[in-house]
């Protein structure tokens, strides 16, 4: 698989009707990433399999991963280890990502209680997620799971984020996720205007929230790393991302 270095940046690429199957860092565009990656979209009936480090997009993230989109099914099959795996991004070390969506299921499977999936992302580790959303169904047979992130191990803030409610989160013994938004280690005080909707009745007042904090973390974010989107009501009545620069 392809590396992208730190001056890298990819954009404007689809796959459609992808088949992409390997061991560790498994992914349709990168197998790790510490440059920029822009409105790449994986659409269509494609599919992302392996056993570790698994996403629709990037395997492993420490760079920016912006406006994109994933809609294959993901599966992980866990051997020993399992860092993450996503619907855009398995490992997020680092790194930001922002204005990205899943609406493809993912699922987890193996032996390896550390198993962790996202519907976004799967491990968080030191990075930001900013205006995401999830639509996908997230399964983890027996770690943990969410519809945003699977876990959140430093606690990192997590900001004006959406899953619908209908995420099943997982069927293990481990920390269940929080409203299916995030996971392992996610307490309110980590969660910015982050919402599960069972139907999009209660949007509308989310969606100002949501871009409040969007607001909340441009004023403090360094050039180069400020969220350049907002979210408003879409067609089928759910939060819809639009660019405002």
């Amino acid at each position: 698989m392809v590396s992208l270095g730190l001056n890298s940046e990819v954009k404007n690429l689809t796959f459609k009707d992808a088949t992409i199957v390997g061991g560790e860092y498994v992914a349709t565009v990168a197998a790790d990433c510490n440059g920029k990656v822009t409105d790449c979209h994986v659409t269509g009936n494609s599919s992302v399999s392996g056993m570790n480090l698994v996403a629709g997009v990037i395997a492993y993230n420490s760079g920016i991963i912006s406006d994109c989109t994933n809609a294959a099914a993901v599966t992980v099959n866990v051997g020993d280890n399992n860092w993450g795996s996503g619907g855009v991004v398995g490992s997020n070390y680092d790194g930001i990502v922002m204005g990205c969506f899943n609406s493809g299921d993912i699922t987890g499977s193996g032996s390896d209680r550390s198993q962790i999936c996202g519907g976004v992302v799967g491990g968080n580790w030191g990075s930001i997620i900013i205006a995401c959303g999830n639509t996908g169904n997230v399964v983890s047979s027996v770690g943990s799971a969410g519809g945003i992130l699977g876990s959140d191990a430093y606690r990192l803030p997590v900001y004006a984020c959406w899953t619908k409610e209908t995420t099943e989160l997982r069927s293990g013994t481990q920390i269940s996720s929080k409203d299916g938004v995030g996971a392992d280690n996610n307490e309110t005080d980590v969660l910015y205007a982050c919402y599960s909707f069972a139907d999009a009745s209660a949007v509308t007042e989310a969606i100002t929230e949501m871009n409040t904090a969007i607001g909340n973390y441009n004023a403090s974010a360094a050039e180069g790393k400020k969220c350049p989107y907002q979210w408003e009501a879409g067609t089928d009545g759910y939060p819809t991302l639009v660019k405002t620069e």
